[in-house]
């Protein structure tokens, strides 16, 4: 957000969920190339204001310090022994060094992933890293470092923007930053390298009255001739009354999580206010009922999308089945095709099994009927006794004259006992 890898979400809030989110700011700069916004101020020194009563008397360091007015603000505003600022941007510690430097600050220009080279383990009481986790592939080995850096009692203050808020789309993203993290991907990111954390913050915007000093109320005190105007703003009672809605994670600008020996009484709800006319107040709360409609045509353009997404995916089903059935029935026309070819192929061999049989029968026919007509011969017996004894002669030669003889000798007995 503030830093030189990074970027700032701190377009009007009520404003910010259009259709097309505004070109992201990479950083708060103080050396004129952007013109001053009450906005931006505001947001910027908010997330800072949390370290303001942690701060006194303790060695910081701040990671990602941007041009370092955070810096400046811890030291000689806030009373930290030291800050050691590291940023991976050289113009951004050159603006550091020229604008904001002070004996008790030393700035570094170092990616986040390398700050462990830069100061011997246990160096701090303080680490503070605002708006950094989202810029880096893999935050874990700075957590890591963070971890390594601190003192064994020291505080850890880390702060990751509500991108999904900023960038409803699935596939919409700030180009400065490598990733959009909910609030619960934050915890797990965050406790699962440092631990169980002692205390989280929401940071959101404001809404309600001031009272503000004649003297303050003009436009000469915006700071823009003067760089350290962000530093100097004066510190006011404000009471905190209860929303009319809840503040959710995720419905913030961004969350803040602090480790280490915290007091309730050192996290005041701490905010960064600017006036404003009745006039833009009363655009504000149109601007409001403006977004909320606008949310609720968007919600409805969700609805809309999401039922025309099941159309379509209803419609591509229907297709996909009306397919399936094509091809099921192309298969039974196929089959059927095979099926009648084998019944005809069945039906012509029937066919002349049957005319073989037709013919089998007539001729058995034919025999039949000439059988029946066949009538039984008469032969003489005399033909017969030839007929036997030829055959006789044929089949047993010699077989007659055998008989010849037996029949001669019993004639020659029987005559032998008759005589006797």
């Amino acid at each position: 957000m503030k830093n030189g890898t990074g970027t700032s979400e701190a377009k009007d809030p009520k404003l910010a969920a259009t259709d097309k989110a505004p070109v992201p700011i990479e950083r708060l700069t103080f050396d004129g190339s952007a013109p001053y916004s009450a906005l931006e101020a505001a947001i910027h020194l908010n997330r800072y204001l949390v370290v303001r009563g942690l701060c006194r008397g303790r060695r910081v360091l701040d990671i990602a310090c941007g041009e370092g007015y955070g810096s400046f603000l811890m030291t000689d505003v806030w009373g930290a022994s030291s800050v050691a600022g590291v940023d991976i941007s050289h113009e951004a510690i050159d603006n550091a060094r020229r604008l904001f430097g002070s004996p008790r600050i030393e700035y570094f220009q170092q990616a986040a992933e390398q700050v462990d080279q830069l100061f011997e383990p246990a160096s701090f009481d303080l680490v503070v890293s605002l708006e950094t986790i989202e810029h880096l592939a893999d935050p874990r080995p700075v957590l890591e470092k963070i971890r390594r850096l601190l003192k064994p009692d020291g505080i850890i203050v880390i702060s990751c923007p509500n991108d999904n808020w900023y960038y409803r789309g699935e596939n919409d993203k700030n180009p400065f930053h490598q990733r959009k993290y909910t609030f619960q991907e934050f915890v797990d990111l965050t406790e699962g390298i440092l631990g169980t954390t002692k205390a989280f913050m929401l940071g959101t915007p404001t809404h309600g009255f001031v009272n503000v000093p004649a003297h303050r109320s003009g436009l000469a005190l915006r700071g823009e001739g003067d760089p350290k105007a962000i530093t100097s703003s004066q510190d006011m009672t404000f009471s905190l009354l209860a929303p009319h809605e809840e503040i959710s994670s995720a419905e913030c600008s961004y969350f803040v999580a602090i480790w280490g020996p915290v007091e309730p009484a050192m996290l005041m709800g701490e905010g960064a206010v600017f006036p404003l006319t009745m006039s833009s107040s009363g655009g504000a709360a149109q601007a409001e009922h403006i977004n909320n409609l606008r949310d609720e045509v968007r919600a409805i353009a969700d609805q809309r999308d999401q039922q025309a997404r099941e159309r379509d995916k209803e419609a591509r089903e229907r297709e996909r089945e009306r397919r399936h059935q094509g091809l099921r029935l192309e298969a039974l026309k196929a089959e059927n095709t095979q099926l009648r070819t084998a019944c005809e192929n069945a039906v012509r061999e029937l066919s002349y099994v049957r005319s073989v049989l037709d013919q089998e029968w007539a001729r058995n026919a034919e025999l039949t009927q000439k059988l029946a007509g066949l009538q039984p011969s008469v032969i003489p017996l005399k033909d017969y006794v030839l007929f036997s004894r030829d055959f006789v002669r044929a089949k047993w030669p010699g077989l007659p004259r055998r008989i010849g003889n037996l029949a001669r000798r019993a004639a020659r007995k029987a005559v032998g006992r008759v005589i006797g």
